[in-house]
């Protein structure tokens, strides 16, 4: 095998929750890809303002894809791809936003806000260490993601309504992303540009929005802390974001 490109999922996958930090030895192996030539990519359902806000140990990336695959980025931070909303979908979102019904974030490229604060948006939150975001009006700006806050029902019945689908990191919220986005998709159109094949690259991840893309390369490793449903699609299960695993996953697979 010869991989060129890592990439990484940052919640449960690269950064641990339990000391909320980038464990010592995922540093080390971070450090190693980069010295044997590798690319280190983040691949997150995240939005770029909240990565600001993790200690990530000074660790460099080569390019970071957000938003479940919506926004690529390269080191410099310049955008290098994106997939927006489509603007017919804009007017379902909108009628879902202004209702408040449902407590609904939008996504947009530099910016992020709910339209009302209830209980779920506290406890999905603080489970991820994210501040409680602040509250505010739709604006006339492409919308990439959207984060639903509510019952399994609820959200899904908020992708229906707008053609869109979810993807799952806490019980009681979930991303909402067009049809055809994912992680898969941002990972593809990255290596497209960069010339690389499915079979050079390495995907780490724990959660449900994970799925896609280790299900798209042969090298791909879901946490010990993964849920089942991870483990089942990924080609190797390593052991848990604390005891080790992106270190063990990489010598197993001999690429450091």
């Amino acid at each position: 095998m010869s991989i060129k490109a890592a990439f990484f999922d940052i919640d449960g996958t690269l950064f641990s929750h339990k000391s909320n930090q980038v464990p010592p030895s995922a540093v080390d192996a971070l450090n190693m890809l980069r010295e044997r030539g590798i690319l280190t990519i983040i691949c997150t359902g995240r939005h770029t303002g909240e990565l600001d806000k993790l200690d990530l140990k000074g660790l460099i990336f080569d390019y970071v894809i957000t938003l479940n695959g919506q926004m690529i980025r390269n080191a410099e931070g310049n955008l290098i791809a994106s997939f927006p909303f489509k603007t017919e979908e804009i007017a379902g979102i909108r009628e879902l936003f202004d209702s408040k019904e449902i407590s609904i974030m939008v996504v947009e490229e530099d910016d992020y806000y709910v339209n009302t604060i209830r209980e779920p948006v506290i406890s999905a939150n603080k489970a991820v260490a994210i501040p409680i975001p602040k509250t505010g009006e739709m604006k006339e700006k492409p919308i990439y993601q959207l984060i639903c806050y509510g019952s399994e029902d609820e959200i899904n019945r908020v992708a229906a309504c707008i053609n869109a689908k979810a993807v799952w990191w806490n019980e009681r919220s979930a991303d909402i992303i067009p049809i055809s986005g994912g992680k898969d998709k941002g990972i593809k159109t990255l290596i497209d540009i960069l010339g690389l094949k499915e079979d050079e690259i390495i995907t780490f991840g724990d959660g449900h929005n994970d799925i896609p893309m280790l299900r798209m390369c042969p090298y791909s490793v879901a946490m010990g802390n993964a849920i089942e449903q991870v483990k089942e699609n990924a080609a190797y299960v390593t052991t848990d974001i604390d005891d080790d695993g992106i270190y063990n996953a990489l010598k197993h697979f001999q690429i450091i």
